[in-house]
Protein backbone atom coordinates (compact mmCIF):
# COMPACT_ATOMS: atom_id res chain seq x y z
CA UNK A 1 0.00 0.00 0.00
CA UNK A 2 1.39 3.40 -0.90
CA UNK A 3 2.17 6.10 1.63
CA UNK A 4 -0.63 8.23 0.18
CA UNK A 5 -3.14 5.45 0.85
CA UNK A 6 -1.88 5.18 4.47
CA UNK A 7 -2.32 8.94 4.87
CA UNK A 8 -5.90 8.77 3.58
CA UNK A 9 -6.60 5.83 5.87
CA UNK A 10 -5.14 7.83 8.79
CA UNK A 11 -7.41 10.77 8.02
CA UNK A 12 -10.43 8.46 7.96
CA UNK A 13 -9.41 6.88 11.26
CA UNK A 14 -8.89 10.34 12.76
CA UNK A 15 -12.36 11.43 11.68
CA UNK A 16 -13.90 8.34 13.28
CA UNK A 17 -11.93 8.89 16.48
CA UNK A 18 -13.01 12.52 16.59
CA UNK A 19 -16.64 11.44 16.34
CA UNK A 20 -16.21 8.94 19.16
CA UNK A 21 -14.19 11.31 21.33
CA UNK A 22 -16.59 14.23 20.68
CA UNK A 23 -14.14 17.01 20.18
CA UNK A 24 -10.44 17.44 20.09
CA UNK A 25 -8.26 19.63 17.98
CA UNK A 26 -8.86 18.85 14.31
CA UNK A 27 -5.23 19.38 13.26
CA UNK A 28 -3.79 17.32 16.12
CA UNK A 29 -6.28 14.51 15.60
CA UNK A 30 -5.53 14.35 11.87
CA UNK A 31 -1.76 14.32 12.40
CA UNK A 32 -2.06 11.62 15.07
CA UNK A 33 -4.31 9.58 12.79
CA UNK A 34 -1.80 9.74 9.96
CA UNK A 35 1.13 8.86 12.25
CA UNK A 36 -0.85 6.00 13.74
CA UNK A 37 -1.87 4.59 10.37
CA UNK A 38 1.73 4.71 9.15
CA UNK A 39 2.94 3.06 12.36
CA UNK A 40 0.22 0.41 12.20
CA UNK A 41 1.07 -0.34 8.60
CA UNK A 42 4.75 -0.63 9.48
CA UNK A 43 4.05 -2.99 12.37
CA UNK A 44 1.73 -5.11 10.29
CA UNK A 45 3.99 -5.29 7.27
CA UNK A 46 7.54 -5.43 8.63
CA UNK A 47 7.43 -6.76 12.16
CA UNK A 48 4.57 -9.25 11.87
CA UNK A 49 4.88 -10.17 8.20
CA UNK A 50 1.26 -9.39 7.34
CA UNK A 51 0.78 -8.71 3.65
CA UNK A 52 -0.64 -5.22 3.19
CA UNK A 53 0.46 -4.62 -0.39
CA UNK A 54 -1.73 -6.99 -2.39
CA UNK A 55 -4.35 -4.33 -3.03
CA UNK A 56 -4.69 -0.66 -2.21
CA UNK A 57 -7.44 -1.23 0.32
CA UNK A 58 -7.43 -4.76 1.62
CA UNK A 59 -8.74 -5.86 4.99
CA UNK A 60 -5.29 -6.34 6.57
CA UNK A 61 -4.20 -2.84 5.62
CA UNK A 62 -7.36 -1.23 6.93
CA UNK A 63 -7.20 -3.19 10.18
CA UNK A 64 -3.54 -2.37 10.91
CA UNK A 65 -3.94 1.25 9.91
CA UNK A 66 -6.95 1.82 12.13
CA UNK A 67 -5.43 -0.10 15.05
CA UNK A 68 -2.29 2.00 14.80
CA UNK A 69 -4.25 5.25 14.64
CA UNK A 70 -6.39 4.30 17.62
CA UNK A 71 -3.31 3.29 19.63
CA UNK A 72 -1.45 6.53 18.91
CA UNK A 73 -4.53 8.65 19.71
CA UNK A 74 -5.13 6.75 22.95
CA UNK A 75 -1.50 7.28 24.00
CA UNK A 76 -1.76 10.97 23.17
CA UNK A 77 -4.98 11.34 25.13
CA UNK A 78 -3.42 9.57 28.12
CA UNK A 79 -0.36 11.83 27.91
CA UNK A 80 -2.45 15.01 27.78
CA UNK A 81 -4.60 13.95 30.74
CA UNK A 82 -1.56 12.93 32.77
CA UNK A 83 0.32 16.16 32.12
CA UNK A 84 -2.71 18.34 32.99
CA UNK A 85 -3.16 16.65 36.39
Amino acid sequence: MSVLAWIVLGLIAAALARLINEGGNVFTTNVLGIIGALAGGYVGKVLLGVSTSAQVLNLNAIMWGILGAVAVMALWSWHVKKSSS
